[in-house]
C-alpha cells in the first residue's frame, strides 16, 4: 500500500490535520488491495478481509471527492516509477503478490473513490 499510501501522506503532510504514516499506509493498502481484484484476481472476500481488519485497526479517514485527483497525481513522484509508469505491489492473494504491476492515475481515483464509498 507505500505507492497510493505515500501519495496521500504527501497531500496531508502540510494541511491542518496531517495523517500519521501509519494511517495513510493503511488506507494505501486498501486502495491496492481494491486494485488487486481488478488487476490480480484477489477475491472479493478477502479484499473485504483486508479492508475490515485496516479499518477496524486504523479506523476510517473522510476524504472530500474533489481531493482525489490530487492525490492521485502525487503517485507521479513514487521512487518505483519508471519512464512516467506508476508501479506498484498488487496482491495475488493474502500473502502472494504480484510485483512492479503498472497501474494508472485513473486507476488509483477509482481505489481512492472505493475507500471513500466505504
Amino acid at each position: 500500500g507505500h505507492t497510493i499510501g505515500h501519495a496521500i501522506e504527501r497531500h496531508y503532510l502540510h494541511g491542518t490535520e496531517p495523517l500519521l504514516h501509519g494511517e495513510a499506509i493503511a488506507i494505501g493498502m486498501i486502495c491496492e488491495s481494491f486494485l488487486s481484484t481488478i488487476k490480480e484476481g484477489l477475491s472479493d472476500q478477502k479484499l473485504a478481509e483486508i479492508t475490515d481488519y485496516l479499518i477496524q485497526t486504523f479506523g476510517k479517514v473522510q476524504i472530500p471527492a474533489e481531493e482525489l485527483n490530487a492525490i492521485a497525481k502525487n503517485a507521479l513522484q513514487d521512487k518505483k516509477n519508471e519512464g512516467g509508469q506508476i508501479f506498484c505491489t498488487l496482491l495475488v492473494d493474502i500473502g502472494h503478490a504480484s510485483y512492479n504491476t503498472p497501474i494508472s492515475l485513473k486507476e488509483i481515483e477509482q481505489a481512492l473513490d472505493y475507500y471513500c464509498s466505504l
